[in-house]
């Protein structure tokens, strides 16, 4: 087949004020089906693959997708979009893939700055897996900036739901996560490995 009349895909991305990002994929001799996933290849069929840095995030029947922000890890990313047949395989053009990639742009508040003093602080702890205090909300207003201070006796992944920010535990010393909390919404936070909510927080 020639180049000209193969599959091809262009990618846009642009912040979620509420959350995330919103996906946009452009098409070009290509039809989605997601009747027929599964089946046999179809030439200009098919659907798509997202991948952050390489790892797969979501499967994509349509020209829209909202990618949430507890799905991407925190950091400068890249976002790619690949084409693939209802079969799985990936459509390719003289061996090169039919994908499309961009940097994942930031989210529109930024972290808190560290000189910056914040708003509200909250001191956790977790003994053979017990929470003191134990868990329960937190009420808080949209814009202020939360430091969440935990010690551990285990190790353990701090997590902050809904706007997707992690920092290590390390058994027997403390950590101290600072949050902005730009958006409304009930979000918990939790103990990522063990799985232990240690509070929730409600944002108004």
């Amino acid at each position: 087949m020639a180049a000209e009349d193969a599959p091809a895909v262009s990618l846009t991305v642009r912040a979620d004020e509420h959350d995330g990002w919103n996906i946009r994929i452009d098409v070009r001799h290509f039809r989605f089906s997601p009747d027929s996933v599964g089946g046999a290849a179809v030439l200009g069929s098919g659907h798509a693959h997202l991948f952050v840095d390489g790892e797969k995030v979501a499967r994509v029947y349509g020209s829209w997708y909202h990618l949430s922000a507890d799905d991407v890890p925190p950091g400068a990313r890249t976002l790619t979009v690949g084409l693939y047949a209802d079969d799985h395989t990936a459509w390719a053009v003289d061996g090169v893939p039919v994908q499309d990639a961009v940097p994942l742009p930031g989210l529109p508040s930024g972290d808190p700055q560290v000189g910056e003093q914040p708003d509200r602080s909250l001191d956790l702890r977790v003994v053979e897996g017990a929470v003191r205090p134990e868990p329960g909300r937190v009420e808080l207003r949209k814009g202020d900036v939360l430091d969440i201070r935990i010690t551990s006796d285990t190790d353990d992944e701090l997590h902050v739901h809904g706007v997707n920010r992690t920092a290590a535990v390390k058994a027997g010393s403390t950590t101290t996560l600072r949050v902005a909390l730009d958006r409304s919404g009930l979000f918990e936070v939790e103990m990522h490995r063990s799985g232990l909510v240690l509070t929730q927080l409600v944002v108004r």
